[in-house]
């Protein structure tokens, strides 16, 4: 494991990591800035990351240590940034907001937001993942909860030539667990929490082919049942027809962490395979070449402390050694770690260090993890 310092402030939070074959791997993560808050975002080179750059600044923010902004690399090599900013006194009345460049960052289009409505409810928990030279955002939008509904996940395409039509692809979900994509040969992918009627919350999946969303469906039913969101999203990632999803449930009294693999695309995945049996959750992912994924995790250990850990996972859903990269709090502000396949097997991994009262992202380059 090598340690990499970031250009990240003391008080930093909330990194994301993002990466697109023939581009340097990207780090963007938030800062307080004034009276407000900045995104900042940062190339990987050969001396380290690079001097941060401003996506966007705000004084109207919505930020909070689950729900996290990002800047994304589409395949044309365009950024898209998104934010969430307040947009009534509600305590989650907020909207997600974006905007593009493709000129590096020189420039900016301005900022819109990334729903059709208006309403001031909850939008966010925002994922972006490939799809042709443009992107599928995904998200879950509260346009239903003002009038007593429930969250729904919604998607629609981030173009340079504007945002396409939305999509409903599940009207009950998890009021606020993060949502992931993935691109596949089949389609993107989407994996959230599903919400039933008897307040189950399981892991579900949809793909979008063929330009329209297939029906949720959950891979491997937990029968979770709580009565409010735990706050615990899964990650899915996919290289070629390769897909592995990973997710956290609290069915037992400590937790748990499990993983399926998926050959086709996710038409169908194998038996779910435990990862850890003493662990907080906050699961990221990274895919590996020839199929399976490193798997990352926030796992607690008797002696109290609080771990990041990774495992590899490989196409037939085997999980190989488990490697602590590094300690990481228990506490809410250490965020939602993420992870990218950098090349030759190695991945990047972010987290929020906490240290006393402060914060600080940090980032480590971990393998290689062997086929």
């Amino acid at each position: 494991m090598e340690r990499l310092s970031t250009p990240a402030s003391r008080d930093s939070m909330a990194p994301r990591l993002s990466s697109v074959p023939g581009l340097a791997p990207l780090l963007s993560w938030v800062e307080p800035f004034a009276d407000g808050h900045r995104l900042l975002y940062s190339r990987l080179g050969a001396d380290g990351w690079g001097a941060p750059a401003v996506a966007v600044t705000g004084t109207d923010w919505f930020v909070n240590w689950a729900d996290t902004p990002g800047v994304t690399v589409a395949p044309d090599g365009t950024l898209w940034a998104h934010w969430l900013t307040r947009s009534g006194e509600a305590r989650y009345a907020y909207h997600a907001m974006v905007r593009s460049s493709e000129d590096g960052g020189a420039t900016w289009t301005a900022p819109r937001r990334l729903h059709e409505d208006s309403s001031p409810t909850e939008h966010g928990f925002v994922s972006m993942a490939a799809h042709g030279n443009d992107l599928v955002a995904v998200w879950l939008d509260g346009r239903d909860t003002g009038a007593g509904g429930a969250m729904s996940l919604r998607a629609r395409t981030l173009s340079v030539d504007g945002l396409g039509e939305e999509s409903l692809i599940d009207p009950r979900t998890c009021d606020c667990c993060s949502t992931s994509t993935a691109s596949t040969p089949k389609g993107v992918i989407a994996a959230w929490r599903d919400r039933s009627e008897g307040e189950i919350r399981d892991v579900a999946v949809s793909r979008l082919e063929r330009g329209a969303w297939e029906p949720p469906r959950v891979v491997s039913p937990d029968s979770w049942h709580m009565t409010g969101c735990p706050v615990n999203g899964p990650a899915v990632v996919s290289e070629g027809e390769s897909a592995v999803l990973v997710w956290y449930t609290g069915v037992s009294s400590e937790g748990a962490v499990r993983v399926a693999v998926s050959k086709d695309s996710g038409s169908s995945f194998l038996p779910a395979v435990l990862v850890s049996e003493r662990t907080l959750g906050r699961v990221t992912a990274a895919p590996l070449p020839g199929g399976g994924a490193v798997v990352a995790w926030l796992e607690q250990h008797a002696d109290g402390e609080s771990w990041l850990t990774a495992a590899r996972v490989d196409r037939d859903g085997v999980l190989g050694e488990r490697v602590r990269v590094a300690p990481m709090s228990a506490k809410r502000s250490s965020g939602m770690p993420a992870a990218i396949h950098e090349g030759a097997g190695v991945v990047l991994l972010t987290w929020t260090d906490v240290f006393g009262q402060n914060k600080r992202v940090r980032t480590a380059r971990v393998g290689p993890f062997p086929r």
